[in-house]
């Protein structure tokens, strides 16, 4: 967990990991208030810039206390790498609210998808994730919708090809390898969470229509077959397949000293 009160290194490009470990303090499950989903090839300054305006809104809502957070290579320290990454989808489904800092990657990144339906496949909602699109242009919200709406698995990368490899896991047990059903299961998911957030489009009115009410069993039940069972055997299957692509994926896990 990291509390975002002096860790303004975060927003200068190059700040070594050792520093960025320092502030990272333990925490129990349901105590971090929101998990933070962002892609290291987006701009660090428009990042920062988002996350402080979160911060400013969250900390008028809760009394000026600051918010707890997780942010990926901050809070996973090289010594326990391997052990928090296979727990990661215990800890999304613990977490009261996922971040999504939207660039122009995001949607390129196959970690951010994964976490996000991970998220959601733990009992996420998608009224528990907040999208927050990094430009500033008036049409930041149509850019948006747009790549959330063109997703293609086969054009999301990882740094590493063997960590997308473990990671189309969740493709293989959870959509049996159908990756035009893995597609559609994250666009629809992609669309719910931008829909509950109520981002404002260039006509200015806010995203609506069934995205934002639909329930979790209805990303899980996307591209599975008869045999799957319901819903909930469908989630428990990808949270499984989850875990074990991610304790895999730790195994070779980066753990260069410094981000960005």
């Amino acid at each position: 967990m990291l509390a975002l009160e002096g860790a303004r290194a975060l927003g200068r490009r190059g700040c070594r990991l050792s520093t960025l470990h320092g502030g990272a303090q333990p925490a129990r499950l349901g105590e971090v208030d929101a998990y933070i989903v962002h892609s290291w090839h987006d701009d660090s300054a428009a990042k920062w810039a988002a996350l402080e305006s979160w911060r400013v809104a969250f900390r008028q809502r809760h009394g000026g206390r600051e918010p707890r957070v997780w942010l990926d290579k901050v809070c996973v320290h090289p010594p326990s790498h391997r052990a928090t990454m296979a727990a990661l989808p215990l800890l999304l489904g613990g977490v009261d609210q996922l971040l999504l800092l939207v660039g122009k990657t995001w949607t390129c990144r196959l970690w951010c998808v994964c976490e996000l339906l991970v998220f959601l496949q733990m009992g996420g909602t998608p009224q528990r994730v907040l999208v927050r699109p990094l430009s500033t242009d008036a049409n930041a919200a149509d850019e948006l919708l747009r790549a959330f709406a063109a997703f293609d698995v086969r054009k999301a990368t990882c740094a590493r090809a063997h960590d997308r490899e473990r990671l189309l896991v969740l493709l293989d047990v959870g959509y049996g390898g159908n990756e035009r059903a893995f597609n559609e299961a994250a666009r629809e998911a992609l669309a719910a969470c931008a829909a509950a957030s109520r981002l404002r489009t260039s006509s200015h009115d806010p995203l609506g229509g069934s995205f934002g009410s639909m329930p979790p069993s209805s990303f899980a039940s996307r591209g599975t077959s008869a045999a799957a069972g319901d819903g909930r055997a469908c989630w428990g299957r990808t949270a499984s397949a989850a875990r074990a692509c991610l304790l895999y994926t730790a195994d070779a896990a980066d753990e260069e000293d410094s981000v960005d």
